[in-house]
């Protein structure tokens, strides 16, 4: 885990808050990865991580797919 490349997608509304931090912290501890980003819809991530092209996806919930391990990072009100 310390040299490679870890390719990302994302939905575009984490490129405004939760995405930005989160590759600084990561490539201040990591700066041997190259990070590689996608932006795509969730149903897109979902396809591509099965495909072995995304080694992570930053999606909007709710997803039922049960062979893939999910986390909440953030959760935000809908106005």
């Amino acid at each position: 885990g310390e040299v490679g490349l870890l390719s990302i997608g994302f939905v575009s509304i984490a490129d405004y808050g939760i995405l930005p931090p989160a590759l600084k912290a990561f490539r201040a501890a990591h700066p041997r990865v190259e990070v590689q980003l996608h932006e795509l819809t969730t149903d897109a991530q979902v396809r591509e991580l099965r495909a072995a092209r995304l080694d992570l996806g930053i999606g909007l919930a709710p997803v039922d797919e049960p062979d893939l391990d999910f986390e909440h990072l953030l959760y935000e009100d809908l106005v």
